[in-house]
């Protein structure tokens, strides 16, 4: 896994050598005293006072320390014991301001000409074998560095910051980033030429698939107006049930139908036609027998559902009961296999406000609020476990249950795809040519999946193909993922070769077709469009097309390609389609007024890059990721012009989950937002208190609790006293910043 490294040296992670901390502000140290002979065994509590600003583990071995000057930034190595030894210092106004490890070498950024009186601009490397610093390759880059990264994938170390290139042969970067390999010991500008403006920040996503670039600059894509989605409208299905207590996000979330699951809940009640849990699955009548399920009276009671294969779920929908004045009014849900209570997301009835809850979750007992969606994080799961704690009147009670899925799916194998509650009908798939079915084992313990696999012959004109009829309930930004099992447990790996995936998107857009590699050894979700969805009426569906590629990798086995068809599965990013449209092409370009522009953030993918992208132009809008989304609402909360943006930066960028992005740095926007925000569910939000009142320069997340450090004294709107360093409760949002 590649290892994050922020703009701010916050940690490193410990290799087989000792640690090694750059200091940032630069101090003096005076000369230790004679260690005084004394038997700390026998003194018990001992208490230290003078005047010092820190305390470090004597090394007899190492003698008197030296001064150093506090005109440059030093590098210390820290020992296993924790002692702590100079290194190196960088050359008299240097600084150091970010590191990161890669194999055997160290490497250490900032703004200098030499550490150690080894000639290096602004960014060098060090062995903790040889104990030496060395310059890279043209003796560095042209201007400071704020950020770098290390990618050990491939064995490469990304730099950003405020230069052009590589000090010497600068031609062909477009600034701010630079690519650099070890093994060659050569610069390269980024696949995307490099970003308008300073990079403050470089991480990797939550899966490390792409890279994440926070800075001062500007982004522009292609003018919805120049593609057919401008006149998309959307569309949804009309059947499906609103309610107060949901979104239009959750409310275009398709339920998983659990006709075929195994769902048990208990104690049950013994009342006529209110001890059935699958009553409740798409009630079509009234609250009450029939229509409703009752726990036990006075009994607290548990729902299980487990789906014994890997879904990707995104919330959990419940409906109250009322009938006989009965309720539940507290729960938990559980997260099956990994036994991990979810921190739920949801919608306060009748108003915008959004609350978190996990060990204690309320439920509405307000008969108008038909139901409340509550949307979640997690990795692929096989079930839930509901624990209904708390009631009203005689005991717990439900009419309606339903599990979200992250927006919609389909299986190749037509008998597996059942219909979900509200829709027309089930999604389907239809094959041409010979397919056969294979039942094999998925990356999750004791969980398979069905496909189709099929051979074809090497050099073949013709192709079988898979044409999936995907139910999707609503218009919106999506993600469309082919799932592609693992070549390992299949032992197809030899004869897989690479196939081409066409989504028809609707609304009139044009079809886009992607060329996706199957040999993969691990189970693989693998992006193969991202952009507006609008599904076609009566049948609310998106057709996706699976073939052989037009140009199949791969030497085949006894003159067959095997080619293997899973499910696809279309995740939700944000309901609105107007915003962000796509084109299946595009040149890069300088931007025009009618180009749509985004500010402080750019994600690049490390898999499956698109090739012929320069980000300081007009960029493809089938390059866009959901995080595109929040640097065009970064550009329009700060005032929708070029001027408006000017002295504002992203300094930090701390992903939490996958739906989840926190941004901080310099930055007012619109609504009072100050400073630090989140990006979630397709939409900038701010943080408990507006934020904070000052510049955030560095975010370090551990656990649940996010680490901020910066410029500041208070929060936003002044209700919390601060002193430069605050703790904000990802889980609890109530607790705010502390």
């Amino acid at each position: 896994m590649p290892s994050t490294n922020q703009r701010r040296w916050a940690r490193h992670r410990h290799r087989r050598y000792p640690q090694i901390i750059a200091v940032l502000t630069s101090f003096v140290l005076g000369t230790n005293a004679a260690l005084p002979q004394v038997d700390f065994d026998r003194m018990g509590k001992v208490a230290i006072a003078g005047s010092f600003a820190g305390l470090d583990l004597y090394s007899s071995d190492g003698g008197p320390s030296a001064s150093f000057d506090a005109t440059t930034s030093t590098i210390f190595l820290r020992s296993a014991d924790g002692g702590l030894s100079p290194i190196g210092s960088t050359n008299a106004g240097g600084s150091v301001v970010a590191g990161c490890s890669l194999g055997d070498s160290f490497y250490f950024a900032g703004s200098f000409s030499s550490v150690s009186g080894q000639n290096a601009a602004n960014i060098v490397s060090y062995n903790p074998s040889t104990s030496k610093f060395t310059a890279l390759a043209g003796g560095g880059l042209d201007g400071a560095v704020e950020a770098i990264y290390c990618d050990s994938s491939s064995k490469s170390v990304w730099a950003g910051g405020a230069f052009h290139g590589p000090s010497s042969g600068a031609s062909g970067y477009s600034g701010s980033v630079a690519v650099y390999t070890p093994s060659s010991n050569s610069w390269a500008p980024p696949g995307f030429g490099g970003l308008s403006g300073p990079v403050m920040s470089i991480v990797s996503n939550t899966d490390s698939s792409s890279l994440l670039f926070g800075g001062s600059f500007l982004t522009s894509y292609q003018s919805g107006s120049t593609t057919p989605n401008n006149n998309v409208t959307s569309v949804s299905n009309p059947n499906v049930p609103q309610s107060s207590g949901s979104t239009p996000f959750s409310s275009s979330l398709v339920p998983f139908p659990l006709g075929g699951a195994e769902i048990t809940a208990g104690p049950s009640s013994s009342r006529a036609g209110l001890g059935d849990i699958n009553a409740i699955l798409c009630p079509s009548g009234e609250d009450g027998p029939g229509s409703t399920w009752f726990g036990r009276e006075g009994s607290y009671n548990t729902i299980i559902i487990r789906n014994f294969q890997a879904m990707t779920a995104r919330g959990i929908r419940l409906g109250n009961t009322f009938f006989d004045g009965q309720s539940t009014t507290v729960f938990c849900v559980t997260s099956i296999p990994d036994n991990r209570v979810l921190t739920l997301r949801y919608n306060v009835p009748g108003s915008s406000e959004t609350r978190t809850c996990s060990d204690e979750c309320p439920l509405s007992t307000d008969p108008s609020v038909a139901f409340q969606d509550f949307v979640f994080e997690a990795d692929s799961i096989t079930g839930v476990l509901i624990n209904l704690k708390e009631w009203a009147k005689d005991g717990v009670g439900l009419h309606l249950l339903q599990l979200l899925s992250d927006g919609s799916f389909a299986s190749a194998v037509s008998s597996d795809n059942a219909s979900p509650c509200y829709a027309p009908g089930p999604s389907n798939a239809h094959a041409t040519g010979s397919w056969s079915q294979a039942t094999v084992n998925t990356d999750i313990p004791a969980t398979v999946q069905t496909v189709l696999t099929s051979n074809v012959a090497v050099g073949s004109t013709t192709s079988p193909s898979v044409t999936w009829n995907v139910y999707t309930s609503a218009s919106g930004q999506y993600e469309v993922y082919l799932i592609v099992p693992g070549c390992i447990n299949m032992q197809d790996c030899d004869s897989r070769t690479s196939v081409d995936v066409t989504i028809n998107p609707g609304g009139s857009m044009s079809p886009v077709t992607t060329t996706v590699s199957e040999q993969n050894p691990q189970d693989a979700e693998v992006l193969v469009y991202k952009g507006p969805l609008v599904p076609s009426t009566p049948d609310y569906t998106i057709t996706v097309r699976l073939a052989l590629a037009a140009n199949p990798t791969g030497q085949g086995v006894g003159g067959q390609y095997t080619l293997v068809a899973g499910r696809v599965m279309m995740k939700l990013i944000s309901t609105d389609t107007s915003s962000n449209g796509t084109s299946t092409g595009g040149s890069n370009g300088t931007a025009t007024s009618n180009s749509r522009r985004g500010f402080g953030i750019y994600e690049w993918p490390l898999r499956n890059s698109p090739s012929n992208v320069n980000a300081t132009g007009i960029i493809p809008n089938e390059t866009e990721t959901s995080l595109t989304t929040a640097a065009f609402n970064l550009y329009s909360g700060l005032g929708n012009s070029t001027s408006s943006v000017s002295g504002a930066r992203i300094e930090s960028i701390v992903p939490y989950t996958s739906d989840k992005t926190f941004l901080g740095g310099r930055f007012t926007l619109r609504d009072g937002t100050a400073n630090i925000a989140q990006f979630t569910s397709g939409a900038l939000s701010a943080l408990a208190n507006q934020g904070l009142n000052g510049v955030v320069s560095s975010m370090v997340l551990y656990g649940s609790t996010l680490f901020v450090g910066g410029s500041f004294n208070s929060t936003a709107d002044n209700s919390v006293s601060l002193r430069n360093i605050a703790a904000y409760n990802c889980v609890q949002r109530d607790d705010k910043q502390r």
